[in-house]
């Protein structure tokens, strides 16, 4: 099995996850929710609001250059403004490195809502409570808040049969 990570601005994939890096091992080599290493000809880095570059583990925009990458959008200044920074196209995904280069989606900058002056990525958030025995499906939101700015609201489906009890989620 080999998996791929890819846009339609990019031609072929970013990443491939080859048959050799699949593991069920729980060791140091298995990375469950990976999907690959740049493939050739690709360069990553996760940058930060800035256009910085951050080091493995640490969270940001997914930003690729290289030869298939798409040159621009035809005849609209202002998408490829947004589109592109120091020559780096900017996926819209967010995600991080590890220290072997392995990449992890945790979700998209247009999900991301800011709290008290804190980046929130509910992608992270739902991964966690999805742990929750009897949770099936959960969404967080972003909503307006007078004090924090935006906080979450959490929507949560039961399993069938299941009464989810609402403190013991909290607390998980």
């Amino acid at each position: 099995l080999v998996q791929y990570y890819g846009l339609g601005e990019v031609t072929g994939a970013i990443t491939v996850l080859r048959p050799e890096d699949h593991t069920l091992s729980d060791g140091p080599e298995s990375r469950p929710g990976t999907c690959g290493v740049e493939r050739t000809g690709i360069q990553i880095t996760i940058q930060d609001d800035e256009g910085r570059i951050l080091s493995p583990g640490e969270t940001g925009e997914i930003c690729v250059v290289g030869p298939a990458v798409f040159p621009g959008y035809d005849d609209d200044a202002g998408a490829n403004a947004k589109s592109f920074r120091n020559g780096w196209f900017r996926t819209g995904d967010l995600g991080h490195t590890d220290p072997q280069g392995f990449l992890y989606i945790t979700g998209r900058a247009s999900d991301m809502y800011i709290s008290g002056g804190s980046n929130v990525y509910p992608r992270e958030i739902e991964e966690v409570l999805l742990t929750f025995p009897g949770l099936s499906e959960v969404a967080i939101l972003g909503v307006p808040d007078l004090r924090w700015g935006e906080v979450g609201l959490c929507v949560c489906v039961a399993e069938p049969g299941t009464a989810l009890a609402e403190e013991a989620l909290r607390q998980h």
